[in-house]
């Protein structure tokens, strides 16, 4: 239920600031993310404390988890504009497949990084850069839209994507017709079941 409404919110986003202030926004919660679980171990004599640990675990996520849906939303949006249609399938599953190559990738880090349970802010330090580094890539430089559309579909999608960037009443128009659709209803409930379960198998 929290993927589908989140989907939703998700949706509204990328209707009213774009594609690009919205993937700009998604980086910044997976930067502030994994910054806020380090704060116990940057000054640990004054803020290690179990409670304020607690905290900032759940802070961060749930900053993790607002950013959740706005990512999966991303990987068919930015393929429709952006790749011809003889690509576009290949790179949503590219895209699509990215975070969680990205949470394989910790798996095997982490017992690399950690030996001793001391080391643990060193992971959490390493985890917080590479976002961090990713969010500043995307905010130096992630255009709207290639200079030139790579299919005729890519065009009108873009030329859309302008048009109703900051109109939260044409989402709203376009909701009940979506919701009442069975495809898209189906397609909500078979992504969304499989993200629950991987992401609380993953915590």
């Amino acid at each position: 239920l929290a993927n589908t409404v989140g989907a939703l919110f998700a949706s509204a986003l990328y209707s009213t600031l774009g594609i690009k202030w919205t993937v700009r926004l998604l980086a910044l919660l997976a930067t502030l993310g994994p910054a806020v679980r380090c704060i116990p171990s940057l000054v640990p004599a004054v803020l290690a404390s179990r409670d304020l640990t607690l905290v900032c675990l759940h802070i961060s996520s749930i900053i993790n988890g607002c950013g959740g849906p706005i990512l999966n939303a991303a990987p068919a949006l930015i393929a429709a504009i952006w790749f011809p249609a003889t690509e576009r399938m290949t790179a949503t599953g590219i895209l699509g497949t990215c975070p969680i190559l990205g949470s394989m990738v910790g798996f095997f880090v982490g017992p690399r990084i950690v030996r001793h349970y001391t080391d643990v802010p060193t992971l959490l330090y390493v985890e917080a850069l590479v976002p961090a580094v990713c969010g500043l890539m995307i905010w130096i430089y992630f255009p709207e839209k290639p200079p030139t559309p790579p299919s005729g579909a890519a065009e009108l999608r873009a030329q859309k994507e302008v048009a109703i960037q900051g109109d939260l009443a044409h989402f709203m128009r376009e909701l009940p017709a979506a919701l009442s659709t069975w495809p898209f209803l189906v397609t909500c409930l078979t992504a969304n079941t499989f993200l629950a379960i991987y992401a609380n198998a993953w915590q």
